[in-house]
């Protein structure tokens, strides 16, 4: 138990830190994609304008440069047309006669990562005029080094016309812009290829970024963690240690002080401040044998004798001392085992006792004329026993606490019943010996049914 427990915080803990990470570098990756991307989509929508004005054409020598497009157009753009080459869109290969504008750009961080920045600045453009009724398509300026034949680029010119395009910034590796003129429509498209295949790029870096991170994150956070819940650890422990040993101390003085109050009793009878005394002493008495069982099984010292038994003969024997009990309480108890032999493995006296609970506690939070039921049976893979009954029932925020050490939903009624909150802890650390489970389910007002599941033992 204590294993899983720091198991449980430990994985918490290191998720937590994770999980923080995780959040900032998706946020701080997505930014720069998204950086890239809306970039690359101002650049193209600034070309297509910049063409747009000068009908399809490249910007004169003898002209000024356009105030919005001086940093969008690369240093060859005012240069004479130049001859067809053959280049593929997105290959490795690029022309010689663009080396020297990419130069400049080629950083540390294009070193170190795969990112082609041959493409900024470069698109290949073409313009193709349409008549008013968006037919007989003429190239106006055709692609210089994209690798695509001019049948290609009417094909794909009209393609774009028949969407009725104004301005896309991505479609099929390009971006395109139409305008009405007074003989019909100029269309503008621009190659997209090398800046699309660097924002993809980059993606893929970043993926392999944030995966890279979150594994040595993940590694890092465990060692923080273990560090972290150390101090913890160590103060459970000790905690632990002193509840053992001071429970283990104060058995001695309990049994000395039972047996002088059995000599007292005879020679003062029928005394109330005496049986008050007992009473007490035999409470702590039962609060130290708790205590113990709880330590012991923290530090993994208990030992089951496990066997098979019938589950149902070890209910009936269970619940069989309450009968006079609730005949004095006016409550109704009924006990619903079946005939069929309900076969499981496990220690039989520590079950007998985690029953013993259940109905200790279903009696003790029920009123008079409520109804105590125990039903025990089996169903395909696991046996079962139910202890409900009607009362007064548990609150849902009770619910989420009431098996932990101490805590008792109704401060009031435990004075009257006694109980120190620590049987159900106990009843549940049975069933987690067991690899069982105890699950409860209630309705403030009416009831309260405790269900504890074991694994069945196959014939």
């Amino acid at each position: 138990m204590e294993k899983d427990l720091f198991a449980t915080l430990k994985t918490k803990l290191t998720l937590s830190i994770v999980s923080v990470l995780a959040i900032f570098l998706v946020l701080l990756l997505l930014v720069l994609n998204l950086t890239l991307i809306s970039t690359n989509q101002r650049r193209a929508k600034a070309t297509l304008n910049f063409l747009c004005n000068n009908e399809g054409e490249k910007k004169r020598n003898n002209e000024p440069p356009h105030p919005e497009q001086m940093d969008f157009m690369p240093p060859h753009f005012n240069e004479p047309p130049l001859e067809k080459p053959e280049y593929k869109i997105g290959g490795d290969q690029m022309p010689p006669e663009f080396r020297e504008h990419i130069k400049p750009e080629m950083n540390l961080l294009s070193r170190i990562m795969p990112l082609r920045l041959e493409g900024r600045g470069l698109q290949d453009f073409a313009a193709v005029q349409f008549d008013e009724c968006g037919k007989n398509a003429v190239i106006k300026t055709p692609f210089v080094r994209t690798n695509l034949t001019d049948e290609e680029t009417l094909s794909l010119a009209e393609e774009l016309y028949e969407k009725g395009i104004k301005t896309k910034v991505n479609y099929k590796f390009f971006a395109a812009k139409l305008e009405a003129r007074d003989y019909g429509y100029l269309l503008i498209m621009i190659d997209r290829a090398n800046e699309i295949m660097l924002e993809r790029r980059l993606a893929i870096i970043t993926s392999v970024i944030f995966l890279l991170s979150i594994g040595v994150a993940f590694a890092i956070a465990g060692v923080f963690s273990s560090w972290a819940v150390r101090p913890v650890k160590l103060a459970f422990e000790n905690q632990k240690r002193f509840i053992a040993d001071a429970s283990h101390e104060l058995k001695t003085p309990i049994a000395v002080i039972s047996a002088n109050i059995d000599v007292l009793s005879q020679e003062i009878p029928e005394n109330k401040w005496l049986n008050f005394i007992k009473t007490e002493n035999l409470r702590m008495g039962k609060l130290v044998q708790d205590l113990l069982y709880l330590a012991k099984n923290d530090a993994g010292k208990i030992t089951l004798e496990k066997l098979p038994f019938d589950l149902r003969e070890t209910v009936e024997g269970a619940v069989l001392p309450f009968e006079n009990l609730c005949r004095e309480q006016n409550k109704k108890l009924s006990v619903n085992t079946g005939k069929d032999v309900v076969p499981v493995n496990g220690d039989e006296n520590k079950i007998r006792q985690l029953v013993i609970i259940l109905v200790d506690n279903a009696i003790k939070n029920s009123s008079e004329g409520d109804a105590v039921t125990v039903t025990a049976g089996k169903s395909s893979s696991s046996a079962f026993v139910k202890v409900h009954n009607t009362g007064p029932g548990i609150s849902q925020k009770d619910m989420e606490k009431i098996f932990d050490r101490f805590y008792r939903a109704d401060t009031s009624r435990a004075r009257e019943t006694g109980g120190y909150g620590l049987g159900l802890a106990i009843a549940k650390s049975i069933a987690s010996s067991h690899n069982g489970k105890i699950s409860v389910e209630s309705k403030e007002g009416e009831y309260a049914e405790f269900t504890l599941t074991l694994p069945l033992l196959s014939m």
